[in-house]
């Protein structure tokens, strides 16, 4: 089959051809055509380049069906920020937590948390990110681990709850004194 040109287009706009001396401006630096497959490598990879790509190949006098390739585009998770708010305490010496995992990514990323076998509380109700707790004394020592994955990361970040709920009860012991 003799080739006469092929063109890998994005949103209807030509990215490379095999019969142009340079891309486009907006891709110059960042395409390139394999001349041994046809295939296209895109470097310095941007979020935006995520997408659907088409490839035409023309032959002498037809073209060829349109070979289309999607093209997702990750972003590495860099950090994990986890918040804690306590709510008044339900019971003696028992703590109200909400535990809050946030990345630096808004999209495109799971989070779960991790429980150590020793607690024995409910924490089914976590979702996005957000974990609702009741804490007792004898959870004084536990470690919850929030963790944050995507296709191409995967982070931990661990926080012991429990000192924010004494942290809050010196707080109103010291403001009775």
């Amino acid at each position: 089959m003799d080739i006469e040109s092929v063109t890998w287009r994005r949103d209807g706009n030509t990215i490379v051809m095999s019969t142009q001396k340079a891309p486009p401006p907006a891709w110059r630096d960042r395409v390139q055509l394999n001349s041994n497959d046809w295939s296209l490598t895109i470097h310095k990879l941007r979020l935006e380049d995520s997408g659907e790509y088409q490839q035409v190949v023309s032959t002498l006098g037809k073209q060829l069906p349109t070979y289309c390739v999607t093209l997702q585009v990750y972003e590495t998770i860099k950090d994990i920020v986890i918040s804690i708010n306590r709510s008044e305490a339900s019971g003696n010496n028992t703590c109200n937590i909400t535990l809050l995992c946030i990345t630096n990514i808004h999209n495109q990323v799971n989070y779960s948390w991790i429980r150590p076998e020793s607690f024995n509380g409910d924490t089914s109700r976590s979702q996005d990110g957000k974990l609702d707790l009741l804490l007792s004394h004898e959870d004084k020592d536990i470690v919850f681990t929030c963790q944050a994955s995507n296709p191409v990361d995967n982070v931990n970040k661990s926080v012991q709850p429990w000192k924010e709920c004494q942290h809050q009860k010196r707080g109103n012991v010291t403001k009775n004194n």
